[in-house]
């Protein structure tokens, strides 16, 4: 099937309008391709990139200003209260980690560094969010372990979405998060289990597992089950 070529959605042969955004759509069977004949497909690009961007990059430093400005509110209230100095330090440690969250969710880097700066970001965090309170010791039981194993998921999942990108994006996205929820609470509870029991015991997130797994079944079914035509339509109707 042929795509318009202002938009980009697929249409069916034989149109002459682009029944999305209404671009004329020539038959290139009325030339020959030997003649030379104006060009009638427009140059495709984002006119609205420019503005994306700037509307980003300033909600981006609106937040990261408000969250700077609130640290010397919480040194003073320490100051001025000192009982609650361990909540004052817990609070500033989590903005100061979430100036870090919102550089790399923001997309400042390119994927595979963006999750490798939350990796990073999540291990110091809780590093020193156990520090602080010296009675807590889940950082090297737990934590480490989980946020490893998060970052693995994910760039095994960038890697897939990379391999599935000429495909129905909408559909395999999906699929793709229901089963690594899934994959990841088997992970999270044999990581706790080991840890308290010295021993893998599965129980809840089986059912998570499974549960998730049938949607991804049920998604990807429905969807490769569909005849062809009716798969083009919905791609076409919702421009995915």
């Amino acid at each position: 099937m042929p795509y318009c070529a202002k938009c980009g959605v697929e249409v069916n042969n034989n149109i002459s309008t682009c029944p999305l955004c209404e671009f004329p759509i020539p038959n290139i069977n009325e030339y020959d391709t030997d003649s030379s004949y104006p060009n009638s497909f427009p140059k495709p690009e984002n006119i609205y990139k420019e503005r994306v961007e700037t509307i980003k990059n300033s909600t981006f430093f609106t937040i990261i200003l408000f969250l700077i400005l609130t640290i010397p509110i919480l040194l003073s209230i320490k100051a001025y209260y000192p009982p609650i100095t361990k909540g004052i330090n817990y609070a500033i440690v989590s903005i100061i980690a979430s100036v870090f969250y919102l550089f790399f969710i923001f997309g400042y880097l390119t994927i595979k560094y963006n999750i490798l700066g939350i990796g990073i970001t999540s291990l110091l965090f809780t590093y020193v969010l156990d520090s602080i309170d010296e009675s807590i010791t889940w950082y090297y039981k737990y934590a480490i372990l989980i946020i490893i194993l998060v970052m693995i998921i994910s760039y095994v999942y960038v890697y897939l979405y990379k391999r599935s990108k000429h495909y129905n994006q909408l559909v395999y996205v999906t699929a793709y998060i229901f089963s690594g929820i899934g994959i990841l609470c088997i992970g999270i509870e044999a990581i706790i289990a080991y840890r308290l029991n010295n021993s893998i015991k599965l129980t809840w997130s089986i059912i998570v597992f499974l549960c998730s797994l049938a949607v991804c079944v049920l998604i990807l079914g429905l969807y490769h089950g569909l005849p062809e035509r009716v798969r083009n339509e919905i791609k076409r109707k919702l421009h995915v």
